[in-house]
């Protein structure tokens, strides 16, 4: 019995250090580069750390603070700043007789932050939903996508970040870091161990990842934007989706990917809403019967399925020629909410006798203005 009391006791003392570990890494920022030059390389090392500490402060600013509030965050001195840090890792050194350029992770003390916060009456989200991490990339005919913090569409995403509230979104930093782990990305955008660094790294509970690829319009004065989003993580609530936006009056790309954003990002937002209102109610499920003509209408069946955000997940319980029983699990207070959004995604849901439930396809044709497709009623 007193053997049992001890390893609860430890086993408590664990959880209690694991969670109280978790909450001081939240005021650390890692991976902050610092140069600086002057008379002497004491003095160029002096400049770079107070240059570090800023960079530093304003990361774990954007960090807490909501987006409509960071303006009110007065500037705060050098001094003051330094006051809340405590301690600082130096790594990477090259120092020259009047240079000195390191990385620094910074380590804020949280009572300190939170007090200095709470006088300006600003908010901290300490507890907030993590943050989503959009990577922007660009396609073209030379590289199947390319990264770069200097490009046209990561600026825009940069701003779009500071706009979006009920989502929060963030860009990476861009540091020697980032540089790596993208770049393992690039060559495989399953890579596990790339995601869960990237995740760990900014809180994130998930990533955008948006391939861009701009063409030239057939049919417009402009260029044509063509956008893919995939989701990693753990963000199942986010269905992948393809845009396809253009220039009509040839305003230029730059304009033509800030509409494009925002379009995205209301996406992302009305997804997050939704989940945070089938959230708190509970999971249910439905067997259907799936009528087939061959396996290729079966595997168009599965991707509109997957587009249907209430659908957490989906079993085939059997799958023979004619027919498919599925389970299907959703959040909604009853089968006609799942009836709309299948509708929307060209799937047909009806109830053939009581309890008994069957799903159709419906036939793709192309809408009256030649735009796209839609899903006509059967």
């Amino acid at each position: 019995m007193r053997s049992t009391l001890i390893q609860c006791f430890c086993l408590f003392l664990v959880v209690f250090w694991a969670v109280a570990s978790l909450a001081e890494e939240v005021y650390v920022v890692n991976d902050v580069r610092a140069r600086a030059e002057a008379e002497n390389a004491e003095a160029a090392r002096e400049q770079a750390v107070k240059r570090a500490e800023a960079i530093a402060f304003e990361r774990l600013t954007q960090r807490l603070v909501p987006v409509q509030e960071v303006a009110s965050i007065p500037e705060y001195t050098e001094r003051q700043i330094s006051d809340t840090i405590i301690s600082t890792d130096i790594r990477d050194e090259k120092i020259s007789s009047q240079s000195y350029d390191a990385v620094f992770d910074i380590r804020f003390n949280p009572e300190k932050i939170q007090a200095m916060l709470a006088r300006e009456n600003v908010d901290i989200l300490e507890d907030r939903a993590p943050p989503l991490l959009v990577l922007p990339w660009i396609k073209n005919q030379e590289v199947d996508a390319l990264f770069s913090m200097d490009s046209v569409w990561m600026e825009v995403w940069r701003k779009q970040s500071r706009e979006t509230i009920d989502a929060p979104l963030l860009v990476p930093f861009g540091d020697l870091t980032d540089r790596r782990l993208l770049k393992s990305l690039q060559e495989n955008r399953e890579n596990e161990e790339a995601v869960k660094a990237l995740l760990t790294k900014y809180h994130a509970s998930g990533i955008l990842w948006l391939e861009a690829q701009i063409e030239e319009a057939l049919m417009s004065e402009g260029n044509e934007l063509d956008v893919a989003l995939h989701s990693l993580g753990d963000i199942s609530f986010l269905k992948d989706k393809d845009w396809n936006f253009i220039d009509l009056a040839g305003q230029g790309n730059a304009i033509l990917m800030q509409e494009a954003a925002a379009t995205i990002s209301h996406y992302v937002e009305d997804s997050w809403q939704q989940r945070k209102e089938t959230s708190n109610e509970a999971e249910t499920s439905i067997n259907l019967k799936v009528p087939l003509e061959n396996l290729q209408n079966w595997m168009e069946i599965k991707k509109r399925l997957d587009k249907v955000e209430i659908i957490n997940a989906y079993d085939v319980l059997s799958l023979a020629p004619g027919q498919a029983d599925v389970l299907v699990k959703y959040h909604a207070k009853d089968p006609y909410q799942l009836l709309t959004q299948l509708d929307q995604v060209g799937l047909r849901l009806m109830e053939q006798s009581p309890g008994e439930w069957f799903l159709y396809t419906k036939k793709r044709v192309n809408d009256a203005d030649g735009n796209g497709t839609i899903y006509p009623p059967l």
